[in-house]
């Protein structure tokens, strides 16, 4: 996928500037409506927001005294224009600093002055006043504007600051759990992860919060799933993008040649459910029980993986106890419970070797169980 990313000249970078954009569209213009900001006002200086267009100060905060704001990386101007917005902007910080400090400033305030920050290109300030906007809103029991963090990840993405842009990821998704901000997170986990049962890991985390947007993904994801002996699983995926149309025209031959290999294999797993079964129940160890649940998985029968797993975890001596638990988790939220979805991806937290990265991940797909995403599966 790397590679192929490279080759149509399309980067990381690339990619977070167009879901910025993409999500400015539907997210940025209603916000900026709601809070009584011009509709030129959009969100990214570096895609559509020139630092001409910054709004006026509002009547109400106008005759503070100026404050200068910090310019970091803000291209020089001298035309009137300019300076105009700049003082506007001071104008503004300063009456809505009064307003801080006298416990008055709404969050529509401090979302007008930290947008009014980034269009200057001033990140220090942008991001500071969008962190007041936020703590001003938990302690007012609300949920902070979700402009807040795009706001903050604009910068951070200015900086290609992936250290500064993974956290406010995990905050937009806890927000909104939006598929592009999972697909953002994602990638950018993905790209230096070099082992195979992580990756795979990565890639079941992509393919059901349905960001999984490029069909190399879904290619490796089922190369992947089917090296892990799970070749019923990897049928399905690859099946359905190839129903869907999900596979380009350059990639469908080679891609059913893998689905005709995956699906004589899984074929064969179906034709042996009743010889694992056995197996599983004369076997003394909670492995086969657990291999068994995640072939049912595959097969779509999630009653049967959930008593499957259960048993193996009645036995003990489990090898893979993360797949385990995963399997299980993902299993009870495709049958509607949700408690005991959550309560399943809880128990990685008891795995000792798993990976921390993969722990955050999974600790914050279950915090969206139950949630749109969950509903559109």
């Amino acid at each position: 996928m790397r590679a192929l990313l490279n080759a149509m000249g399309v980067t990381l970078w690339g990619m977070i500037a167009i879901m910025l954009a993409t999500t400015v569209v539907m997210v940025g213009y209603r916000s900026a409506l709601k809070a009584g900001i011009s509709s030129a006002t959009e969100l990214s200086p570096r895609v559509s927001t020139p630092t001409d267009t910054l709004p006026p100060a509002s009547p109400a905060i106008e005759g503070g005294a100026a404050v200068t704001p910090h310019r970091d990386g803000m291209p020089g101007s001298s035309n009137t224009r300019d300076r105009s917005h700049r003082a506007a902007a001071n104008s503004q910080y300063a009456a809505i600093e009064q307003m801080v400090d006298a416990g008055t400033a709404t969050t529509e305030n401090l979302l007008i002055i930290s947008q009014s920050y980034l269009q200057l290109r001033d990140c220090q300030n942008a991001v500071g006043w969008a962190n007041k906007g936020i703590a001003a809103a938990r302690r007012a029991g609300q949920a902070p504007k979700e402009n807040f963090y795009l706001f903050k990840l604009q910068c951070a993405s200015d900086a290609r600051d992936n250290a500064a842009i993974e956290p406010v990821l995990v905050d937009l998704i806890r927000v909104n759990n939006r598929t592009s901000y999972w697909n953002t997170l994602l990638r950018i986990e993905r790209q230096d992860e070099r082992d195979d049962h992580n990756t795979l890991m990565i890639y079941r985390i992509m393919y059901n919060t349905q960001s999984m947007k490029e069909d190399s993904d879904v290619i490796e994801m089922a190369q992947l799933l089917g090296d892990a002996a799970l070749p019923g699983e990897a049928a399905a995926v690859l099946g359905k993008a190839m129903s869907t149309g999900a596979i380009k025209d350059e990639h469908k031959e080679r891609t059913n040649r893998l689905l005709a290999s995956l699906q004589g294999r899984a074929d064969a797993d179906e034709q042996g459910l009743a010889r694992l079964e056995a197996e599983a129940a004369r076997n003394p160890a909670g492995d086969p029980s657990v291999r068994l649940g995640e072939v049912y998985y595959g097969f779509g029968d999630y009653q049967k993986t959930v008593e499957a797993i259960a048993q193996g975890f009645q036995k003990d001596q489990i090898r893979h106890l993360d797949e385990a638990y995963v399997y299980l988790g993902l299993a009870q939220e495709r049958l509607g419970n949700f408690t005991a979805a959550k309560q399943a991806f809880a128990g990685l937290r008891l795995v000792s070797n798993l990976s921390p990265r993969m722990l955050r991940l999974w600790d914050l797909y279950a915090y969206g169980i139950g949630g749109p995403l969950t509903a559109a599966r």
